[in-house]
């Protein structure tokens, strides 16, 4: 499985995604994370990275990234800059 760190700005905002490739895939999976919180994940929780790595290693091509003020990603919880911050798939 290849793995791919990407990289991407929206309103000035410096976002992180993921992409996880197995050699064959079958389809490919985008997860986007847009539920804030206000306590901390759990420990054990990999989040929707370690989801995207377990898709792909059951053959999904799998990617990842939270939007704007959820989990670790910088900016505030806005709504209406999310449909700026998934213009970076597509």
């Amino acid at each position: 499985m290849l793995t791919k760190a990407l990289g991407f700005t929206v309103d000035g905002l410096a976002m992180e995604a993921e992409l996880f490739m197995p050699v064959d895939s079958r389809a490919t999976v985008v997860l986007c994370h847009g539920i804030p919180s206000g306590s901390p994940p759990e420990p054990n929780d990999a989040g929707y990275a370690g989801f995207a790595r377990t898709l792909a290693g059951r053959g999904y091509e799998a990617a990842w990234f939270n939007f704007r003020g959820a989990r670790d990603a910088p900016g505030d919880f806005a709504p209406d800059g999310w449909a700026r911050d998934r213009a970076w798939a597509g």
